[in-house]
């Protein structure tokens, strides 16, 4: 099963005390509180809630032939690439009255693998949800054959 890791990173103004941790997803949902406050003690409570879907992406490739009348043989037309995906969808709920900001990023481990989000930056307002795409685009050979390509992380202010 083919998995990106996820991880969730929250930068503040000091001095509060953050607790966030490092999350790796097989494809299914997951919940990650994260818990704010003063350093004497902890008053604020931010809960933001990110399900995503499996994140498989397939690379395919279509070789097509032409045949030539002329050579009586086939000739090879230029390949086709292109990416699909099974779930690529990630789902941000802030369930608390706190306005927060969102980055998600992409870091990829192939150099002409690139990621794109539908969202880039997301200000979401208390008590709501928003839905952020990813794409993949550029270009494999097959030695990266069931290679994970990278991981995002979601940067929560």
């Amino acid at each position: 099963m083919r998995s990106l890791k996820f991880i969730l990173a929250v930068f503040l103004i000091t001095p509060l005390i953050v607790k966030a941790d490092k999350v790796v997803t097989t494809g299914e949902d997951t919940n990650i509180n994260i818990v704010v406050g003063d350093v004497e003690s902890i008053d604020e409570v931010s809960d933001v809630e990110i399900k995503w879907k499996q994140m498989i992406f397939t690379y395919n490739v279509v070789e097509n032939y032409t045949w030539n009348s002329e050579t009586h043989k086939y000739e090879k037309n230029p390949t086709k690439t292109y990416w699909t995906n099974n779930g690529n969808s990630i789902t941000i709920s802030n369930k608390t009255a706190n306005r927060i900001s969102i980055t998600p990023k992409y870091f990829s481990k192939i150099d002409y693998v690139k990621g794109k989000f539908s969202l880039n930056n997301l200000n979401l307002e208390a008590h709501s949800t928003k839905e952020i795409k990813f794409e993949l685009s550029g270009s494999i050979n097959q030695s990266n054959n069931n290679t994970k390509v990278g991981y995002i992380t979601i940067e929560i202010e």
